[in-house]
């Protein structure tokens, strides 16, 4: 069945793809922020590493697990902080600010059955953490 007014023909085609190229005047413009900023990143991301190896262990950021187990442990920073339970800066009592705390391992935890524990306390509860130590012991109950 053929329809009227149609017909096939043969028909020559170009296809062409445009390809944008950019150039510029002064590409030192363009490729000089670059390498400061890279050259500025570099000895920081170093510094984290060589930090990280030191350390050897990995923080969490914003993690309230990180907070909450390394927050816990010293009854002077515990009596400090309870009458700024409720947070802001106005909230936090004077004896907390001028409190001076580090991290550390905590001192008189070496009876048998006991853990060694990290965590803040002021400089008369810690000591300086040692390399390699274990540190806490998860039990699941």
């Amino acid at each position: 069945m053929i329809a009227l007014g149609s017909w096939n023909t043969t028909a020559n085609a170009t296809i062409s793809t445009a390809t944008n190229v950019y150039r510029f005047s002064s590409p030192l413009s363009l490729i000089l922020p670059y390498f400061i900023s890279l050259g500025l990143a570099l000895p920081f991301m170093l510094l984290g590493c060589i930090a990280l190896f030191k350390n050897g262990v990995s923080a969490m950021d914003g993690s309230f697990e990180q907070i909450i187990t390394t927050s816990t442990g010293s009854s002077i920073l515990d009596k400090a902080a309870a009458g700024g339970c409720l947070g802001g800066s106005e909230g936090v009592p004077k004896e907390l600010r001028d409190l001076k705390i580090r991290f550390g391992e905590f001192i008189g935890r070496e009876e048998p059955g006991r853990i060694k524990r990290a965590g803040f306390g002021t400089e008369n509860e810690v000591v300086p953490l040692t390399k390699g130590a274990k540190y806490g012991v998860c039990r699941w109950v």
